[in-house]
Order: structure tokens, then sequence, then C-alpha cells
């Protein structure tokens, strides 16, 4: 929902000189806003520090500040001991409390207590979820959308910086680097930080007041997210641990296998012959520029030696570039297929289909084409064109496996080897010096709640976004004379819909707490699918394990379509772009077909579908939003109409696995166990660590923490996953995989 405008105003905060007399200004009964200001973002460089603390509270309103490096060792201690004793509020504290923690360090102190009691950050997003694109819940958009400031807090430290030579040129303009805010003097470092965490104080007070009238959001906010926070910082400290050597020698076997995988491309396939008349064009064009070989005088001239040795280099040169979309486009579309019935693409009104292209502000239209071989059509393509402008079609990974083709097929393998060595380097890159990841998540980083991968400090190691590939992920392993536990909810989502909608067909296949295969079960209840899908045993309303494995080995390609129609109509495609779908997966499907299997796929669960109504109406009704299955407020921008189901479910199902996280946490503690987060939010899973001797234990832990949440939330349909205990990553992450 929409935030309606306080009327605050920016204060003048204090600054102080010892940080002794800090304490005085910490909350009394209430929070103590705080905030700090670093050197950098890695708390974990050598070099990294604290230059100053900004604190606001009931009993400071106006802020102060004081600066850090003048302070002595035993005033450090002090003063992080002191802050330990708190209850902390910071604008995303995923870094403040690493900061925090990192001091604690330095001055050798050991926390008894987890200080942090909120994330305004947090709260600001669970309150205006909407997701608009371009929507900013930055902590100077707040001070001047929702706290009434006629300006932020950045106005005189930017001049301070442009002054000072620390800017960039952006577009003719002098844009500051705020990476170098910490060399401000203190006058105007401090007023800034002061502001920060006054702003901070004035949001907390207003989305509090605002969130009145949402208890269930705001028990969510204080007990599941701070809980997530928390878990979110340990697995940050503690790290996943990397078998170094092995991936290093992992990472070179790949360099070997992506060299062999181009030569191969280059010169042992059928493309070999089309790129070498590419690279005898681009000789002949250097040829054709042959300057005039001697002087008037009859020397050589210094031109035509460059030429010579140009030339001479262009005949030892490959100038085919694998990774140019140009020449690629001219190998396949050109040389080795055509393409053919070039069209502009319409929606099913008729209607072109546009694009806006938000960094350049261009609009572009949606073509699509037919790749031909010979007089076969092997796919069909999708490209685009700016107004005016011949259309460009895509040639990516998707396209290159469906070629029949050598030349495809390998160098979709190559881009694969490419971007897994991506993974691998990065992973590298990011390790301790005891051979530890420290894993990263934002908390809140999509609108519906999920956490959000990502680095820290320039690493780019995404932990919830890993290829599945064997050789990598065997190398994240437990440390030695440990195990990795792992739990993964079954139907996390699907679950969440069946409880909410009641669909009486998804009660079928989740609700009973018989195994089944949602696949399966819709394609036997579709008519051109139904008699394939059922003549191996199966019984959608009575499946059991031997006939569902049967029919998935002897219907594979039914079971396929059926796959198509199920995820595609739960996204909320059309029979067209069902119909292309399937044609571009080899199914042979006619557009009518297409079309009665949508129906039939939508008869089959008008329960979601009703569901789905009453959603937009109370959305409709409460002018942009609904409540979510945890009566969590969602914000829905009309453009994004289509996505209220998915939002609402997506949502409650992370809602419920914070819960989880929050009694398997309860349920550590009273039992003094020592397992550690390693990936605690893996979306709809999470990733312990423990010793060997406490595996047993640990199990027991996640079976009795998911026996709390099923009471908690009181649902029809009881949430249901096994833990497995693992040495690495690979032995839950890649099917069939075998040590």
């Amino acid at each position: 929902m929409i935030i309606k405008p306080a009327n605050t105003r920016p204060t003048q905060p204090k600054i102080i000189d010892c940080i002794s007399e800090l304490p005085q200004y910490f909350g009394d009964s209430g929070p103590t806003y705080i905030d700090f200001e670093t050197t950098g973002l890695d708390v974990k460089a050598e070099d990294f520090r604290a230059v100053g603390v900004g604190i606001a509270s009931s009993l400071c309103p106006e802020g102060v500040y004081v600066e850090l490096p003048q302070a002595s060792a035993e005033g450090m201690s002090d003063l992080v001991s002191r802050l330990y004793e708190q209850n902390l509020v910071g604008y995303n504290i995923g870094f403040d409390a690493k900061v925090l923690h990192r001091l604690a360090l330095d001055v050798g102190y050991s926390p008894r207590r987890w200080p942090w009691i909120g994330d305004t950050m947090i709260l600001y997003k669970l309150t205006d979820n909407r997701g608009n694109k371009g929507q900013s819940w930055s902590l100077k958009t707040a001070q001047t959308e929702v706290l009434g400031w006629k300006e932020t807090n950045e106005v005189h430290l930017d001049k301070w910086l442009i002054d000072n030579g620390y800017y960039r040129n952006s577009g003719g303009k002098k844009k500051p680097v705020k990476g170098e805010m910490w060399r401000a003097p203190v006058d105007i470092l401090g007023h800034y930080c002061g502001l920060d965490v006054v702003s901070t104080m004035q949001l907390d007070l207003h989305l509090h007041k605002t969130n009145h009238m949402f208890p269930e959001l705001m028990s969510l906010y204080e007990r599941e997210f701070m809980t997530l926070t928390r878990l979110v910082n340990e697995q940050f400290w503690h790290g996943l641990y990397v078998n170094q050597e092995r991936l290093q020698e992992y990472l070179d076997n790949l360099n070997v296998r992506i060299e062999e995988n181009m030569n191969k491309f280059l010169y042992q396939s059928a493309a070999t012959k089309h790129i070498n008349e590419y690279n005898e064009a681009q000789v002949q064009a250097i040829a054709d520029l042959e300057p005039g070989m001697f002087t008037k005088i009859g020397k050589v001239t210094a031109r035509y030696r460059k030429w010579q040795q140009k030339m001479e280099e262009a005949r030892d040169t490959n100038h085919f570039n694998a990774s140019s979309k140009q020449q690629l486009r001219w190998l396949f579309y050109e040389r080795l297929f055509r393409l053919d019935n070039i069209k502009i693409k319409t929606n099913w009104k008729g209607e072109q289909i546009t694009k806006f292209n938000t960094v350049t502000k261009k609009e572009w239209v949606v073509w699509e084409a037919d790749i031909m071989d010979g007089d076969t059509c092997l796919m069909t393509v999708e490209g685009k064109a700016y107004h005016g402008e011949p259309p460009v079609f895509s040639v990516d990974k998707e396209v290159l496996v469906k070629l029949d083709c050598d030349a495809s097929q390998i160098l979709a393998e190559y881009n694969d080897l490419i971007k897994e060595r991506g993974y691998v380097t990065a992973m590298l890159d990011s390790l301790q010096a005891d051979s530890t990841h420290p894993t990263s998540l934002r908390v809140h980083g999509t609108v519906t709640g999920r956490c959000s991968g990502g680095g820290y400090s320039g690493h780019s190691v995404n932990i919830q976004q890993i290829p599945k590939k064997a050789g990598y992920l065997e190398n994240l392993t437990a440390r030695p004379d440990h195990k990795l536990v792992q739990f993964d909810f079954s139907a996390l989502e699907p679950v969440v819909l069946t409880e909410l909608s009641e669909d009486s067909a998804m009660w079928e296949v989740y609700g009973k707490g018989i195994a089944n295969d949602i696949y399966l079960f819709v394609g036997s209840r579709l008519g051109p699918l139904a008699a394939g899908l059922t003549s191996h045993g199966y019984d959608p309303l009575a499946p059991t394990p031997e006939a569902i494995k049967a029919t998935k080995k002897h219907a594979k390609n039914l079971r396929g379509v059926a796959k198509v129609i199920h995820l595609a109509a739960s996204y909320g495609a059309g029979p067209a772009k069902i119909w292309r779908t399937l044609t571009n997966l080899g199914h042979s499907t006619t557009r009518p077909e297409a079309k009665d299997m949508l129906a039939d796929y939508w008869e089959l669960f008008s329960g979601v579908k009703e569901y789905e109504s009453r959603l937009g109406a109370e959305w409709s009704a409460q002018h942009g939003w609904f409540l979510n299955g945890r009566d969590r407020p969602m914000s829905v921008p009309p453009k994004y109409e289509k996505d209220i189901l998915n939002r609402s479910i997506q949502s409650t199902g992370h809602d419920n696995l914070l819960t989880f996280l929050y009694h398997l946490d309860r349920v550590r503690t009273e039992n003094n166990l020592g397992f550690k987060f390693i990936v605690c939010d893996f979306h709809d899973e999470t990733v312990t660590e423990c010793h060997k001797d406490e595996a047993e234990a640990t199990v027991e832990a996640v079976f009795e923490a998911l026996r709390r949440t099923n009471e908690d939330l009181g649902g029809n349909i009881a949430l249901t996953g096994e833990p497995e205990v693992c040495d690495c990553f690979a032995e839950f992450k890649v099917e069939g995989y075998n040590k």
C-alpha cells in the first residue's frame, strides 16, 4: 500500500568529541537508533574500520555523532559492550550488524545477546511492496517522499565530495563518489550521519503508526524477519566451507574443456567451412587496402611494411568471435540455416506486441520468424526491432540446443562451460583465508519478501543461483568432522495454494498425503493426453509409486506436454503462447488443441480461478492491495494485476518458511545444539552444518521445528519434508548424484 506522508523535519544533530559521552544518549525504555560510517563495505577486509557512529533515541531525537578513530582501545571496548546491551534499530542492519560484529572482534568482546530488534528498511519494504519499476526504498527516498523533508541530508556532503575531487563524470554532470564520504570532515560527515539516524527514527515511528491496523504484519516483522536477519548474519560470519584445492583443479579442467570445445567448433564442425569463409573475407578486406609499395626514390614504404605485417597476422588469426551475436546470426541464419516467414508478432487480438526499454527510453516491436533447414521448420524464434529499423533475432541457448546441427550443440555446451567457469571463478575469488565463503543474502530482496542472493563488497557469488553441476557443488562441503543437514519443504507453494484456494483438484494431489505427480495428474485429465498417460497403470485419484514411475518412463513426451501446460497456465499464459512453446519443444500440437487443453485445465482447477477472482475483488476494493495467506498486506500496481495470485502464494510460502526458521532457531537454543546456518533461506529450503556426532540430534530438531510450525499455522494440510544428512551440496542439489 502507499504510505501516507508524515509531517516531520530534519534536525541539527549534535557532534561530540568523546565516545564516553555517547551512552547518555542511548534509549532509556525505547530503542536506540544507530548508523555507522565506515571506510568501505567489506567488513572482513584487513583495513576496514568504522570512522564514526550516529545515535538517536527518545532522549536525543535530534541525533548525535561521534568520531571513532580518536577513541582509545579501552573506550572502544566499553562502547561495543554497551551497544550490545541496547535494543538497537537501524536502516539496513544487514550491514550495520556486521560492522558491530567486526568491532566486537577487533576489541575481543564476545557478545552474549543479539541486540538488534528492528530494521526500518525491511519494515518500509513490508509496508510499501508495490514493486513498480524503478521504485526505491532508500533512506533518501523516504526522507523526501515519506517524511516530508524538502531535501535529503546529502546536499552538503555531495558538495564537499565534488569540491574536493571525489566525483565521476556522468552525462556531462559531476556525480559524487559516495565510497569516499568517510574522508569528509567531522562537521560534514557528522551532520550527514546524524540525520541518517534521525530519519531512521522518524520513519520507524511513522511506519509503526501506519501499520497499527495490521498486527500480523508487525508480528511477522518483529519475530520472523528479525530472526531471519540474525541467521543471515550468523551464516555470513560462520561461512560455507569450500575445498579450495579441489575446486581449483576443477577450474583448470574446465579451462581445458573450454579450449577443446572451441577448437572443435572452429575446426571440426559444420560451421568450419563457413568460419573459414568468414576469415578469408577478413583477410581479403585487409588485402584490398594494400598501399603503394615504393617511395619515389624506390624504397619500400613504412606503410607497406606495416600492411605486410598486418596481412601475416591476419592469415594466422581466427577472426570469428563465437561471443558476437552479430557473427552468430550470420553463421546460423545466413549460412547453416535460413529465416522464413518473418513477421511482426501479434497477440490473440491481432495487435502487434511492443516492449519498452527503461534504460534507452525507447519502444521496440517484437518480431518472429521460422528457422528453416531446407523445407523443414525447426522452430520459431523471436526478434526485436526499434521503430524504423530491421529486426534482430535471438541466437541464445534456447535456440542453439534445438537446432539440428553439431555446431550449435557444441556452441551451447561451450556457453554452458563458460557460464560455469564464471561461477567457479567467483567462488574462488570470494574465499577467505580459512577457505570459507561468507554467504550473503539480502533480507526482503524481492517484493514478495523473499531473500535475494548476491555478493558482498564486489564479490559476485549469488548463493541462491548456483549451477546444478556436480563437479562444482561437490566442492561446497561440510568442514572436516562435520555434516550438512539440508531440509527442503515438499511442494511448499502448491500446498499453500491448495490450502488457500480449497480447489478440489489441487486437494487430490496435495491434500491427501498420498504421493502423486502434478504433471501426470494434469495430463490425465486433459482430453488429448489422457489415454496415453493412463495406459501404464496411473490412476490420478489413486496413484501408486510403481504406476507413477512406469508412466514417467514410458510416457515422457506426454508428461512434458502436461508440464508445459501446467507451468504456463499457472503464470497466466494464453493458448497462443502455450502452442508456440510446445511447438518449439518439438511437440506436435495444433493451436485448437492448445486452446482446448487450456480450457480443460482451468475447468479442472476452477477453484484456483475462483480464489484468484476473490483476491482480485479484494485488491480492487482496497484500491491496490490485499491480504496474503498470513494476513500480510500485499500491494500490486494495476499493470501487474495478473501477478496477484503469484504474489499471494509466493509471499505466503516464504512467510511460512520464516516461521519454520524461527522455530528451528528456538529448538536449537532450548536443546543447546551447536549447528550453524550455512544458507538459512534457500527459497523453500535451509542448510545447516553440525558436528558429525550431532547430526541425528539436528535432524530431530528439524522435525520438532516442523511440528511446531504446523501447529503454529493451524492449516488443514500439514507442511512436510525430509531432512537429509550430507557431505556436500551436490548430494541434495544434483539429481542422481553418486559420491
